[in-house]
């Protein structure tokens, strides 16, 4: 059944708002997220650090986003979408800039962690303001749009992140410690941005006409009111159920398999070769993303 004109150009007013705004959003999020795979080319050698050590740092991320991943989405539910993406960007990018500074493995570890308080509401906050704005019809090519982001992060972080390293030195601080500094300034900015460019609710947007919202808003209370009508399962037929745990085993290896990939792939490319520089490492690393975004496969992660 085609779309009626005034529902075909909500939707496209709309997915042109938002979609393109968060896909750069979540460029810039997973680049500072897994730009310490590109630093440790240099850094390593300069901290002092061991592989083991790396991986700890790493790794200490996600204890910080798993901690404060649901209490964050609580917050953003009742703050506002635009206030708290927005602080959310802002804390982060600051954490990422400090880093540039760091002096030893403890700095690193305090930082790690602190950036994933700090970016631990983002990917669900983002999903969860999704569903504000989409119905369930348009909802997973919102999502698919959105999460294309972590491809493109990687075709574009890998050759500029190591084209940093060997051509930044400015004010003699070395070229891995001005990725954090480059990097985590977009992410300030963004959020900044965020605060004034984002529309929390439908009810809000000045950008739709009157028409336009009451459509909206109306279509999405009409899906909300037949979830409510529909069972609802505790949280002890969840935690029981075989199926989530199976789904949640295989989404495990997954993503252990992505980050062991993002984080140490450019320390394994420039250990195949002495004659490497960190920019052509680089340019390697995002060969296999550029083939799979060209082949219409889609990344998926927190």
């Amino acid at each position: 059944m085609p779309k009626s004109g005034l529902e075909a150009r909500t939707i496209k007013k709309v997915s042109r708002r938002i979609i393109p705004y968060i896909f750069v959003l979540y460029i810039i999020a997973f680049l500072d997220r897994v730009n310490i795979g590109y630093a440790a080319l240099e850094m390593n050698e300069d901290l002092g650090l061991t592989a083991s050590t790396l991986g700890l740092i790493s790794g200490i991320f996600f204890i910080g986003y798993f901690l404060f991943e649901v209490p964050s989405n609580m917050l953003m539910h009742r703050i506002g979408a635009r206030k708290w993406i927005g602080r959310i960007m802002i804390t982060w990018g600051i954490v990422v800039i400090l880093t540039a500074w760091v002096q030893n493995a403890n700095h690193l570890y305090i930082l790690r962690f602190l950036l994933g308080v700090a970016e631990a509401g983002f990917f669900p906050g983002v999903l969860l303001y999704i569903t504000y704005w989409f119905r369930g019809k348009e909802r997973a090519r919102a999502v698919a749009l959105f999460m294309t982001a972590l491809t493109v992060s990687n075709i574009i972080g890998a050759p500029v992140t190591t084209w940093i390293i060997d051509n930044i030195n400015w004010g003699g601080m070395a070229g891995w410690r001005w990725i954090f500094v480059l990097e985590g300034i977009p992410a300030v900015i963004l959020g900044i941005t965020t605060i004034f460019y984002l529309t929390d609710r439908p009810e809000q947007a000045k950008w739709l006409t009157k028409e336009e919202k009451e459509w909206l808003i109306s279509e999405i209370e009409k899906e909300n009111q037949g979830k409510e009508i529909g069972k609802h399962s505790s949280l002890k037929n969840i935690f029981g159920s075989t199926r989530i745990w199976r789904l949640s085993f295989i989404y495990l290896t997954l993503v252990t398999g992505l980050y062991g990939i993002g984080f140490w792939m450019p320390t394994i490319i420039k250990s195949f070769s002495n004659i490497l520089t960190n920019t052509q490492v680089g340019l390697i690393t995002m060969i296999p993303y550029f083939w799979r975004n060209s082949n219409g496969l889609v990344g998926t992660t927190i």
